[in-house]
């Protein structure tokens, strides 16, 4: 949004979009945290927390964009095997889901190859459930933790070049935080300007769609699109893509 000229599209896959989100520094449209009153009559920079929750009020115009610098904070999501597991667990229940939604074993193939990738990650946490004691740890999945403010609706319907957004039907992800990737993904399609956009909900996938076995859908598409900007033929629309990878108009 803020330079154009440098970037010849974008391909969002499960982005996290949050169609109340407040405006930052500087108000209206700024990139940098939003900011809260203080008893003193100053303000602060809100936390992350708060602004999720939507407890954080919003922005004067004659807030400072130094008042920024305090508010960054960043920090470091830590996940256990367990943690991660059950979160895509809950996308995956052959029950009520698809029953072939997954490879079977693909979960310890994830997983180790996440622990070999992090030489500091894998000497964290507690040994595997049941281990004997003084065994060595299983592990945690260090993720840097983002911070949702500069990207609302004021600053998506700025975005100025092709688009394409794409998730799977039962990424659950974002719903405890209010704003929902599978459905706040047609906000974000909707609240972009660009003529040139692209939409695909991708059946029997979910939040993990890069290690399911929809990923050949998700090779497709962002090959289409990285080569020729458009997906199919198609530069704009919204599909549903089911589970042999044929797309049909929403």
């Amino acid at each position: 949004m803020q330079h154009p000229e440098k970037v010849d599209s974008l391909f969002l896959l499960a982005p996290i979009f949050n169609p109340i989100a407040l405006p930052g520094i500087p108000y209206p449209d700024g990139f940098a945290p939003p900011v809260k009153p203080r008893a003193d009559g100053t303000v602060a920079a809100c936390t992350r927390d708060e602004v999720i929750k939507g407890l954080c009020p919003g922005v004067t115009p004659d807030v400072k964009l130094l008042l920024a610098a305090n508010a960054a904070n960043p920090t470091v999501t830590l996940t256990t095997r367990q943690g991660l597991m059950d979160r895509w667990n809950r996308q995956i229940d052959p029950e009520i889901q698809c029953d072939d939604q997954v490879e079977a074993g693909i979960q310890d193939v994830i997983w180790n190859a996440v622990m070999e990738n992090d030489e500091l990650g894998r000497s964290w946490g507690p040994p595997p459930p049941g281990a004997p004691e003084g065994s060595v740890p299983e592990g945690v999945m260090r993720v840097r933790s983002f911070f949702p403010w500069g990207w609302t609706p004021p600053i998506a319907s700025k975005v100025s070049v092709p688009t394409l957004v794409i998730f799977g039907e039962f990424d659950s992800e974002g719903r405890a935080e209010g704003f929902p990737v599978a459905v706040n993904s047609l906000l974000l399609y909707d609240t972009i300007p660009h003529d040139h956009k692209l939409l695909f909900k991708v059946a029997c996938s979910g939040h993990y769609m890069p290690w399911e076995r929809q990923s050949k859908v998700l090779h497709h598409i962002s090959k289409e699109w990285l080569k020729q900007a458009a997906v199919e033929g198609f530069a704009t629309g919204k599909f549903v893509v089911d589970r042999e990878g044929n797309l049909f108009p929403q």
